[in-house]
């Protein structure tokens, strides 16, 4: 960050304090500092078999790699964007199939459930909405993902 947007986050902060007294502004201070969603955590069984999913549903692979104990780190993500998942299978508390609100926008979902359905991936069938399109699958763990167009 910038010492400028420092700055004026400092400012925003001190100003802040007049209006919530007593309340913990470090605590705030430190939200400011976030900024966009990097990883998003798909839990799954085997993570080659996953891998060759995602890469059908267009997803490319950032990063594999080997960590502790003969696990293995794979991170995918549409190109160009910056947000990504990686396929884990070593929470207890995250077992295989648990997603359930993975929802992926699209500009043509009619177009890309065609395309999919090419590459043997179906979805559900096209579910209109005052708020969207929207069509579901599920992956080789059943995790749902969602496309959304709207």
């Amino acid at each position: 960050m910038k010492t400028r947007e420092r700055f004026a986050l400092r400012i925003f902060v001190v100003k802040l304090r007049k209006f919530l007294p007593g309340q913990n502004c470090k605590r705030l201070k430190l939200y400011a500092y976030m900024r966009t969603i990097e990883i998003i955590s798909i839990p799954v069984t085997d993570q080659k078999i996953a891998k060759e999913f995602y890469q059908k549903m267009g997803f490319e692979v950032r990063i594999e790699s080997p960590f502790g104990n003969g696990q293995q780190w794979i991170q995918m993500g549409f190109p160009g964007q910056d947000v990504s998942i990686t396929l884990v299978n070593w929470f207890p508390e995250m077992p295989a199939g648990c997603i359930t609100g993975f929802i992926i926008k699209t500009a043509d979902i009619a177009a890309d459930i065609k395309d999919l359905a090419g590459k043997g991936i179906g979805f559900s069938k096209i579910d209109d909405t005052p708020w969207g399109r929207f069509a579901s699958a599920k992956d080789t763990d059943g995790n749902t993902i969602t496309l959304h167009q709207g």
